[in-house]
């Protein structure tokens, strides 16, 4: 099947702007409404394979269309699927863009409803010795995966309202898992195990005592750390969003010091014409 890529970058070739698909550029959508979408989406569908036209590597291919353009509501199964297609779509950029260190995911809980890091507490994981907190790249944590294991005794423990809003103990233990996918293109689960302190003022304090890092999958990862497929799908989504407008703000960047450069040069020459 064509990939979408191929489908786009030969949109150029419709150069009569009076044709009712005509795009201004073949690598920018420029969708007036869904109707549109779904009309490109068939027309890629119903377009072939070319003959010497291969599909190139983080690509996507039209899979994906087929299930979106179907009236039924897609399964777990299938969101499965599209995950591991989105994977392969970003893996080769895994090595180019800019990722976060795990240790530095903020997942725990801290003082009035802020999350701090996890390296900020511990040094050191265990589980897979290829994974550290040291290890790059795309890592999520969802408030459903909290799991409190025990709650203060004795003195009984104020209550607050937290993220999803209902009260939580300020003093409790439990742990909280977060996933993601590395750098070197691994599904990882996580499991942060974490003690509740009373914090500055009282006001609560998860503290993580031992890091757990595994190579996973996403069927696991949905199950352990509650998190739907459709969910991870939107989230490695997100992630491409935050590379490109990271990308465009470099651009502007570059483009303005380079104006300045020239600016430069140009006064600079027109005095060395005048001397």
């Amino acid at each position: 099947m064509v990939s979408v890529f191929y489908f786009f970058s030969n949109l150029k070739y419709l150069n009569n702007p009076k044709h009712p698909n005509f795009l201004n550029h073949p690598l920018v959508l420029h969708f007036t409404d869904l109707t549109d979408l779904l009309l490109y989406a068939k027309m890629l569908l119903a377009g072939g394979t070319p003959p010497v036209i291969g599909k190139e590597e983080g690509m996507p291919s039209t899979k994906g269309l087929k299930m979106f353009l179907r009236k039924e509501q897609l399964i777990d199964a299938e969101w499965f699927e599209l995950i591991e297609e989105r994977r392969e779509l970003i893996k080769p950029r895994l090595d180019s863009f800019t990722l976060q260190e795990l240790g530095k995911l903020e997942c725990l809980r801290g003082e009035e409803g802020s999350y701090h890091a996890i390296h900020l507490d511990v040094a050191n994981s265990c589980g897979d010795g290829r994974f550290s907190l040291k290890t790059q790249g795309l890592f999520y944590c969802s408030s459903a995966s909290y799991e409190v294991t025990n709650c203060a005794t004795g003195k009984e423990p104020a209550l607050r309202f937290d993220l999803g809003f209902f009260p939580v103990p300020f003093y409790r233990d439990g742990i909280v898992r977060a996933w993601g996918l590395t750098r070197d293109n691994h599904w990882v689960l996580v499991t942060v195990t974490f003690i509740g302190e009373s914090g500055y003022k009282n006001r609560g304090y998860d503290r993580a005592k031992e890091v757990h890092i595994i190579e996973s999958d996403p069927q696991t990862i949905s199950e352990k750390a509650k998190v739907e497929p459709k969910t991870m799908w939107l989230y490695l989504g997100e992630a491409v969003k935050r590379w490109l407008k990271r990308r465009e703000n470099q651009y502007h960047q570059a483009r303005d010091l380079a104006q300045m450069v020239e600016t430069e040069e140009l006064v600079y020459s027109t005095i060395c014409k005048k001397e």
